[in-house]
Formats: structure tokens, C-alpha cells, sequence
């Protein structure tokens, strides 16, 4: 805290790349709130479109309402909770599959929960892929479970793409989601 404190005092300008960011420092810090200065990421949108249509996957052929998530599977991303997700809608009978693209060190604990929910029919883990633009632009919903993140750019490319998403209450997910009224 001192360090940071002291660092930030020296600073002409304190960037921040979210509400949530900027709130967070000028509760901790105060006496900066003045330097604060708040610039989002920069997309390249034509790009994004572009890799979009680079290969058609059809994510269900059997007209199931599909969820995404995509990033790695690690603690911080919270894979364990939209799987807990998984069970409540197939417990409901929703008519749904949700894939979950990328790797990680929680992969193995990933798979026994859906082996142990009995959702390997509805949920699949497909690892890591290249180019995961295809997918969101034909998936239903994007799902974001994560107990942290600064501005989460797959959101923006998500809706890009005309996915819309639900997201825990990260930094992004306020001004992504117009202060959850959209």
C-alpha cells in the first residue's frame, strides 16, 4: 500500500482502464483522485468481423440454446461456478449446451465436475482454440464467471458479434452492460 502510495504521488497521470478500476483507486487513494484519467482498450472491429467468418462451426445442430465461455481454466476465471450453472438449467430441463473453449490447470477438476453432475452430453470443455470468433458470433449467450478482471475484452468482442453476455460483477461488466439495465 505505501509503495503504491508513494509511486502514485510521483505520477502526473494514474490510467485506469475501467469504472470499477477508477473507483477502486480513488477509494484507496484519495488524495490521487485528481490524476486519475480513465482510457478503454482500443478494438479493431473490421479485424474481429473478418476473423469471424474465417470458418463456419456450427455449435449445435440440433437448435439448443448454446452458452460460450471462453479463457483459461484457472481458479480466477471461476469455471467451477458456471458449471454449478450447467446443472441448475439441466436440473430445470432447459434445452441447452454450453461450450467452453481454452486450457488450463483446472482442466482435470473441470472434467470430474461435469462427470460427477452427469452433463458430458450437455457441457463441453473443446481446450484451447486458435481463433474463437466463429463460435461467439454464432453462440446464444457468453457466459463470465470470474472473480476478477480489469476490463474484460472478450465482452466488447462478444457483443461485436452480437452475443450477448452475462457476467459476475467484474470491472467492465458495469459500463458493458449499461449499469446491468441491458
Amino acid at each position: 500500500y505505501n509503495l503504491q502510495k508513494d509511486s502514485f504521488k510521483k505520477m502526473h497521470n494514474i490510467v485506469v482502464i475501467s469504472n470499477k478500476t477508477e473507483e477502486s483507486i480513488i477509494n484507496l487513494f484519495p488524495e490521487v483522485s485528481d490524476k486519475v484519467i480513465k482510457i478503454y482498450n482500443g478494438y479493431d472491429f473490421d479485424k474481429l468481423n473478418e476473423q469471424s467468418n474465417i470458418r463456419k462451426c456450427v455449435v449445435s445442430n440440433d437448435k439448443k440454446f448454446t452458452l460460450i465461455a471462453i479463457g483459461r481454466l484457472v481458479k480466477q476465471k471461476n469455471f467451477s461456478f458456471l458449471i454449478d450453472i450447467a446443472k441448475k438449467l439441466s436440473d430445470e430441463k432447459m434445452n441447452y449446451q454450453l461450450l467452453i473453449l481454452g486450457e488450463g490447470d483446472e482442466r482435470s477438476k473441470i472434467e470430474d465436475k461435469i462427470k460427477g453432475y452427469n452433463l458430458e452430453d450437455t457441457v463441453k470443455l473443446l481446450g484451447y482454440i486458435d481463433n474463437p470468433y466463429p463460435y461467439l458470433k454464432e453462440a446464444d449467450l457468453f457466459c463470465l464467471t470470474s472473480i476478477a478482471e480489469g476490463f474484460p475484452p472478450v465482452l466488447v468482442e462478444s457483443l461485436a458479434l452480437g452475443c450477448p453476455f452475462i457476467s459476475t460483477d467484474v470491472a467492465g461488466a458495469d459500463e458493458l452492460s449499461d449499469k446491468g439495465r441491458c
